[in-house]
């Protein structure tokens, strides 16, 4: 079930400027530079993700719990519960139907999506699936657990009744969206190998086949505090916003006053309020508009909302105290209304993409903030660490998936809903905090992650060098070990040595170079050159060469633009390593390796014209070149794609083009 989106989800650059997003993972959320850090505090704010995450709460009705969500207390991160699908993808965790919904009274009390499985714990102890020869099939339909008997004699179970029907209404759905879509479609609703429901693939694909177009249900802005305000109408931020004319309450840009699409809700609102004027704009009426926008959903689509996984609990659908809070003692909707809401909400918390906003032809400065949307079909897709989709935000706020690697008849398309750069203990804690899971995947299992080690700690023995790594990573509390001399640290003992690195990542301006520079220098010795910290600290470093005043590409000596270009290649070579094929974060590192080419390019053919010069220069090109070729690939129909990608890539191929990437 997605994610944003994010979803990660890991955006690096858009337009002259850096920004890690859970794009990859997300449904994307900002990623600021406590991430990695596994201990979470009391309030469930896992810090690296940017999303305020939700204590555990048990589902108050068939599952709840997964794919990127966004909310007052849970933003999406593009995740939900997955299952192993086929021995191919081994521990690729699966929802049940990839999404989760519920009725807007709480029905049966399951606990989160999280289901017990040989590759995902079910933490709750509730709502779990078992699929076997021979023994009943536990499914739930629209949010209702029932017991289906085994097939028998051909006749379709109810469980695949549910699937068929569910596959209906997500067909129906891209249809009415209007974008074009693949043919044959390659892609299919189906029971998982183990349980639930998924996306499985038709045919064999191919890194950067196009998988589906998705439309959104629903597009609102964001349900935190932590996004910035914009129009409630266009969705613009960074402009001067108003109250709106007519009282409602929400903010809305000087050209978008009297704008027709804003008069469904705004009239909503004013009938709310009992006759009672807003005065200001507040920025807690934006954290409840995707619900107060589900209400305008036409039948077919309520249809498709009903048949999405919801998340349960208190933490969830707190949009509607929010909502008679600022009512200030009008009427407020009807209990029919208030139902629906609440559905709505606890879909779009389990279901809901990160979406980041394309740049307008006018627009100058950065992006406005991103938005929140409801993807049916995307959501579908369950979840692995290390993911065999991924997905950009194309014109009109289509959603296009494609493959990220190569994927066979029958295996299931999955995707990603935290940040791929984690270790497994960091990503295991997220996904327990917001998805209420533990993932199990293969990934997750292999005690170095295929060896990127994201998890290690210097070894507190001095003069040993080796790397303590924990003994057992699917263990949340476990017994760390030095893969060299065999020193052991208690679970508590490692979360305290990442607690005071993550207090002295507080006093690093990760927008200075110098001062990142200073900081991984002087903490060589406590922390290993692979650890999540020290990766994510690289990542920015990358950010901030090239685009920070004071170290633009022109500005950059040759040896920081030399350790650029080493940051790029190490990034790319630990994203192969984690098998993460071409994911969004690949293309971002990409497209700065080759900017830095070409500035390396460019300096050279400035330089003594000697043959050696002119063997780096040519060598230097064709790098470059092969980088813009593969962030193109992965890039694709995004709108959201770096700036000056598309220049390059016509610029390059033009064998004397010299030029800076610098703008």
């Amino acid at each position: 079930m997605t994610h944003c989106t994010s979803h990660g989800t890991e955006k690096l650059t858009q337009q002259g400027h850096c920004a890690f997003t859970s794009r990859d993972s997300l449904k994307q959320v900002d990623v600021d530079h406590t991430e990695p850090l596994l201990a979470t505090p009391a309030n469930g704010d896992v810090k690296n993700s940017g999303i305020p995450h939700s204590p555990k709460a048990p589902a108050e009705q068939s599952g709840a719990a997964s794919s990127s969500r966004e909310t007052p207390v849970q933003e999406d991160v593009c995740g939900t519960d997955q299952f192993q699908v086929s021995p191919e993808r081994e521990g690729v965790m699966n929802h049940c139907n990839s999404h989760r919904h519920e009725e807007p009274a709480e029905q049966s009390g399951a606990a989160s999506h999280s289901r017990e499985t040989p590759v995902q714990e079910d933490v709750f102890g509730t709502d779990q699936f078992q699929v076997s020869s021979g023994r009943g099939v536990m499914n739930h339909c629209n949010s209702h657990r029932h017991e289906a008997p085994a097939e028998q004699s051909g006749a379709a179970s109810p469980v695949q009744e549910d699937v068929c029907c569910t596959e209906r209404l997500l067909v129906a759905h891209l249809a009415r969206s209007g974008f074009s879509q693949p043919a044959p479609r390659p892609w299919a609703l189906a029971r998982s190998g183990i349980s639930g429901r998924g996306l499985v693939a038709t045919r064999d694909l191919q890194a950067g086949d196009l998988v589906l177009v998705d439309g959104p249900l629903v597009l609102a802005p964001r349900a935190s505090p932590r996004s910035p305000p914009l129009c409630a109408a266009c969705h613009r931020g960074g402009v001067p916003l108003q109250a709106c004319a007519a009282g409602c309450g929400l903010p809305l840009c000087a050209r978008c006053d009297r704008s027709p699409a804003h008069r469904p809700e705004c009239s909503a609102l004013l009938a709310w309020r009992g006759g009672k004027v807003a005065g200001s704009w507040s920025p807690c009426l934006l954290w409840v508009l995707g619900a107060v926008r589900c209400l305008g959903l036409g039948a077919a689509d309520r249809e498709v909302l009903r048949c999405l996984l919801a998340h349960g609990g208190p933490t969830h659908a707190v949009e509607l105290e929010i909502l008679e809070k600022e009512l200030n003692g009008g009427p407020g909707p009807t209990e029919p209304e208030r139902d629906f809401m609440r559905l709505s909400c606890r879909v779009m918390d389990a279901n809901a993409f990160e979406t980041p906003q394309p740049p307008e032809e006018d627009e100058a400065g950065p992006p406005s903030p991103s938005l929140r949307g409801l993807y049916p079909v995307a959501a579908m897709m369950n979840h692995a660490c290390s993911p065999n989709t991924m997905h950009v935000c194309g014109k009109g706020h289509r959603m296009v998936v494609r493959a990220a690697a190569a994927v066979r008849v029958g295996e299931e398309l999955t995707n990603s809903y935290t940040t791929l750069l984690w270790g497994t203990l960091a990503r295991r804690r997220h996904l327990l905090a917001t998805k209420h899971f533990l993932c199990r995947c293969e990934r997750c299992r292999h005690p170095q992650e295929w060896g990127a080690r994201l998890s290690a700690l210097a070894c507190p023995r001095q003069l040993c060098g080796g790397c303590v790594m924990p003994s057992d990573p699917l263990q949340l509390s476990p017994a760390w070990r030095c893969d060299a001399c065999d020193a052991q640290l208690s679970g508590r003992q490692a979360a305290a040595v990442q607690a005071a690195l993550g207090r002295l990542l507080e006093h690093v301006d990760t927008s200075s170079p110098g001062d990142i520079r200073r900081f991984l220098a002087d903490q060589a010795g406590a922390l290993p050159a692979c650890n999540q910290v020290a990766v994510q600290l690289k990542c920015d470093l990358i950010c901030q060469y090239g685009h920070r005043e004071g170290h633009l590409y022109t500005e950059l000596s040759d040896s920081h633009l030399q350790h650029k270009e080493t940051l790029c290649k190490e990034i790319l070579h630990l994203l192969e390593i984690l098998r993460t094929g071409q994911c969004n974060m690949k293309g971002l590192i990409c497209y700065e390796l080759a900017c830095t080419l070409l500035e390396q390019r460019r300096r050279l053919s400035q330089g003594d014209g000697g043959a050696a010069s002119q063997r780096r220069c040519e060598t230097a090109g064709r790098e470059a070149r092969a980088a813009l070729e593969q962030s193109a690939l992965i890039f694709q129909g995004d709108a959201t794609a770096p700036a000056g990608l598309w220049r390059l890539l016509d610029e390059t191929s033009t064998a004397d083009h010299l030029a800076s990437p610098g703008l």
